[in-house]
């Protein structure tokens, strides 16, 4: 089917269950859309929006609204019209105005409070999915470390050591900069992120090829034990980056305790990331609501400051 003719964003409902019903209409629609364009799988398309498959995935279900980057990067990469795309968008930005606070870039709503239709997160333990078990609601980045490639001192992306103080657990999140973008445009790049437990040894590890969005491993719970993240850049197989971060040990007082000064601290920092994030999204919203160009730099969109 010509995209011309592919499937039309739904309209966003007021009431509390039209928003639901909306929400799952808009992840309908968007896999029609995707199928519309020649899109066989979640996977096929990931590859060509320069996502993870996870984050497709993710729209796919109708459970949270992708974010407005994550959107325009499906979009074009169904390679649809201009004007549809202003319609997905506007779409897009209804659904998210009903639904505050329920966005994947966002603090997501617990689903054990009003939302029976949403499965309970799963057990926290060792080797467990952060966002599975709800971790992400109370995780700060406890310490950070940026990464070079070897021998230069260009920077490809930065680790993280993410940190539950409510559960006692950690794990490790990798994200790479416009630089490795670069590189995973040349060649073949994989990273491999892991969170390590120093006092028994135990590890985390992910391996996965590059997309341009977060890579993390499993959680360790981490109470009285000294934690750490670690990230390895490979590109056609050789290693070229290798980082580590600080080593974190949480409070003896339980994970009820105030939080270590270095995480409050963190906190604070990663506050304002986010709040920079979120106003290069509302410039990219109004980018597209006039349809200009999303190029950083151009259409008085600056690179991101996370990017930097």
């Amino acid at each position: 089917m010509s995209v011309d003719r592919a499937a039309s964003p739904p309209v966003a409902h007021p009431s509390a269950r039209g928003r639901t019903s909306s929400l799952q209409a808009f992840a309908t629609a968007l896999k029609s859309l995707v199928a519309d364009s020649g899109f066989t799988s979640a996977r096929s398309l990931a590859k060509d929006a320069h996502l993870s498959h996870e984050t497709v995935a993710a729209a796919f279900r109708g459970k949270t609204l992708p974010t407005a980057l994550v959107l325009d990067c499906m979009l074009e990469a169904c390679g649809i019209s201009q004007e549809q795309r202003l319609a997905w968008e506007a779409a897009r930005s209804a659904l998210a105005h009903l639904r505050s606070g329920s966005e994947s870039d966002g603090p997501r709503v617990d689903p054990s409070h009003g939302h029976p239709d949403v499965d309970e997160y799963g057990l926290i333990q060792d080797h467990a999915d952060p966002d599975d078990c709800g971790c992400f609601r109370h995780a700060v980045t406890a310490y950070m470390q940026r990464m070079r490639r070897t021998g230069t001192r260009n920077y490809l992306g930065w680790v993280e050591l993410r940190y539950c103080q409510v559960h006692g657990a950690a794990w490790a999140r990798f994200h790479g900069l416009d630089a490795l973008a670069a590189v995973a445009a040349r060649s073949a790049v994989d990273i491999y992120v892991a969170v390590h437990r120093a006092s028994d040894s135990e590890e985390d590890g992910f391996h996965h090829a590059y997309v341009h969005d977060y890579h993390w491993s499993g959680l360790l719970l981490a109470s009285l034990n000294d934690v750490y993240a670690e990230a390895q850049i490979f590109e056609n197989g050789d290693l070229i980056g290798r980082a580590d971060t600080r080593r974190l040990r949480p409070s003896q007082d339980g994970p009820e305790a105030e939080a270590p000064d270095n995480l409050m601290a963190a906190a604070q920092s990663e506050l304002v990331v986010l709040r920079a994030r979120v106003r290069v999204l509302e410039l990219e919203n109004e980018a597209l609501r006039h349809g200009k160009p999303l190029t950083p730099g151009r259409a008085g969109i600056p690179t991101a400051p996370w990017k930097r």
